[in-house]
């Protein structure tokens, strides 16, 4: 038999909300700095963008953060084409 792992937080972690709330404010403060870079993410929509498009946006991201949120966008979409037996060009 398998054995789980449980892992303990420490009360000093953010909760939930917190997170969510420090996060949503990260992304606003990005759109407003990094305009350009965000029209064209919401004009490309790496949910149904090509390939190629998504590996762009991954070159271009601004900062790091938004290129690793676009690498599980990607990884995701090479996951359930193969799951799905399509490719993802």
């Amino acid at each position: 038999m398998k054995e789980t792992m449980s892992v303990e937080v420490p009360e000093s972690v953010e909760s939930e909300s917190a997170v969510l709330e420090r996060l949503l404010a990260e992304i606003a403060d990005l759109r407003m700095t990094h305009a350009a870079f965000f029209a064209l993410f919401e004009d490309t929509d790496p949910d149904t963008a090509s390939r190629s498009d998504v590996v762009k946006l991954m070159k271009i991201a601004p900062v790091s953060s938004v290129a690793f949120f676009l690498l599980g966008k990607f990884t995701m979409r090479v996951a359930h084409s193969s799951a799905a037996g399509r490719d993802f060009n």
